[in-house]
């Protein structure tokens, strides 16, 4: 059974679970091209609703942890923890007055990205690209929501990149710190263990001098405003310009 075969049992499953609700696949192409397999679930009770990937799921079921009952358990515990409370507001997104204070970015890699980056607004940082998202996560929600900004948004919102990048420099100074610690404390975070278990299996590689310099959050591609507001950014951006006019 491949993984569209397994998805399309575990929605014909679910919908006799679920009688009143609307569900259906949904493939979401994320960072470097890759395209995660989901469902959707939405009831009458929002306009909007979670996207729970498969993979995981397809991967638990081939290799017997779980039967499709216990798959079918585990797809109802994300979804009652991850669905929303209540309608959207569209206007959140439509309206750019609203959007712009939850204006956020993330780096992406250029070169793997080629293709979505021809459909939305972003900015060169040597190999990387600072693209633009409205973060709609609310208090509360069990991970983070976005809504990625695309050449549309743009045009419908008026404005321009570097609108765009000036506001999402604002909203990072107001919302988000930089964060520097030695490679040896970020893998122990990673890892959820003590630096100097890391040190003594690490111990042999020459990386007690290296560095990881990120954001609070540790989300979005290591998004940094002391990074990106420097000078050796804004000389990326001109050169970028100067090689478009050329």
């Amino acid at each position: 059974m491949t993984n569209h075969e397994f998805r399309e049992e575990l929605i014909k499953e679910l919908k006799k679970r679920m009688p009143g609700a609307v569900i259906f696949p949904q493939d979401t192409k994320k960072n470097n091209e890759v395209v995660f397999s989901g469902i959707i679930i939405r009831d009458n009770s929002s306009n909007v609703a979670p996207n729970i990937y498969t993979e995981g799921l397809y991967y638990d079921y081939q290799n017997g942890h779980k039967d499709m009952d216990g798959v079918i358990d585990s797809v109802l515990e994300v979804y009652e923890k991850m669905k929303p409370e209540k309608c959207f507001n569209i206007s959140e997104i439509l309206d750019y007055s609203k959007a712009r204070s939850s204006l956020n970015g993330r780096l992406v890699n250029t070169e793997k990205n080629s293709g979505a980056l021809t459909e939305m607004p972003h900015g060169n940082f040597f190999d990387l690209s600072l693209t633009y998202f409205v973060d709609i996560t609310r208090d509360g929600d069990e991970g983070c929501a976005s809504i990625q900004a695309t050449n549309a948004h743009m045009e419908y919102w008026d404005v321009k990149e570097d609108d765009l990048y000036k506001q999402f420099k604002e909203s990072m100074e107001q919302n988000d710190r930089s964060r520097i610690q030695p490679v040896m404390d970020a893998l122990a975070e990673a890892a959820n263990c003590p630096p100097e278990e890391v040190s003594a299996v690490c111990g042999s590689i020459d990386i007690a001098a290296m560095y990881v310099l990120s954001n609070t959050c540790k989300l979005n591609g290591a998004v940094d405003t002391e990074i990106l507001s420097s000078h050796v950014y804004h000389y990326c951006r001109l050169s970028r310009r100067i090689e478009l006019a050329a």
